[in-house]
């Protein structure tokens, strides 16, 4: 199977910049994937292997990609991969939607990917709490103000007063979150009112499970940071929400911890913080997970035309 990519609408230091997924290309005029936020615009792209039997998208945006009223070419979500034969994906609920409701079988599904060729060589703990992301939403910002009651690391491409690592090298953040002892996650997509507009113009929106509490502004999507900080060996905690993405990728209580609100989150870190060494089995078995989740995995399961078979907890 052939690889490539138009990355030009990727963030330069997100996660996808940084799969390098093209290693694992191999010569072909019948098989071909296409990655990158960008990719279903480029149509010149399309064009060159159009003759190819197996054309198949690796989406790594869903549900996002419901969330704004379409491309240059003014086409909507439902519209824009019209060219593919497969289309993999991260979000189950929006693939559920998407075979029963509009009927369409192309989609698969598969995890989140992070690139794992580069892993930090330095563990030693300097730092007792992290979190390495966008803060958009009321949950990033619970998540910070829990933390500034620690030592702690607040790692991102966003600049706000906050930030103690703004915009960082990826080698970078992988080192500094395998020094930090805890890392914190939320696996929701803090929603306005633009996108709740978009995302109710498709036909039968609200049977993608995915939507069901946009009224209260959220929707699920896994994020691969989770992943990333396993592979960092930082204990990973996440916020429990309504879809718990995370349990198709780790094993709650065994290799991360749940925290319910602030409160709970402020009690938990403290409580780790104390008796961290009772926590080596389960950063040791997260890490050992992690390696489910890198670029190779992936593009072996594409390649073989299965989806992924998740985790069944």
């Amino acid at each position: 199977m052939k690889i490539i990519a138009d990355m030009s609408g990727d963030y330069a230091d997100g996660v996808p910049a940084h799969l390098k997924l093209e290693q694992f290309s191999e010569e072909s005029e019948e098989e071909i994937l296409f990655y990158g936020y960008n990719s279903v615009e480029n149509l010149e792209l399309q064009e060159q292997y159009s003759s190819y039997k197996r054309k198949v998208l690796l989406n790594l945006w869903t549900p996002c990609d419901y969330m704004n009223e379409g491309d240059k070419f003014k086409r909507n979500a439902l519209k824009q991969p019209e060219f593919f034969d497969e289309i993999y994906t991260i979000c189950p609920y929006t693939i559920d939607w998407l075979k029963n409701s509009h009927g369409d079988k192309r989609y698969r599904y598969i995890f989140h990917p992070f690139d794992g060729s580069y892993a930090p060589t330095d563990f030693e703990k300097d730092s007792e709490v992290c979190y390495f992301g966008g803060v958009h939403g009321r949950n990033h910002w619970d998540m910070v103000e829990v933390m500034m009651e620690f030592n702690h690391r607040l790692i991102s491409m966003n600049n706000n007063p906050f930030v103690t690592h703004h915009n960082v090298p990826h080698r970078t953040k992988l080192d500094l979150v395998a020094k930090t002892k805890i890392s914190l996650c939320s696996n929701i997509l803090p929603l306005e009112d633009i996108h709740l507009k978009a995302i109710t113009q498709y036909p039968e929106w609200d049977e993608n499970e995915a939507f069901n509490n946009i009224r209260k502004y959220a929707a699920p999507q896994y994020k691969c940071r989770a992943a990333e900080a396993a592979f960092c060996k930082s204990l990973l905690m996440v916020k429990r929400d309504e879809w718990n993405l995370i349990e198709h990728y780790f094993v709650p209580d065994e290799e991360f911890i749940y925290y319910e609100n602030k409160k709970d989150l402020k009690e938990k870190i403290s409580h780790v913080l104390k008796n961290y060494d009772d926590y080596s089995e389960m950063i040791e078995k997260a890490y050992l997970r992690s390696f489910d989740y890198t670029s190779k995995p992936l593009v072996d399961i594409i390649k073989s035309k299965k989806e992924w078979s998740y985790l069944n907890v």
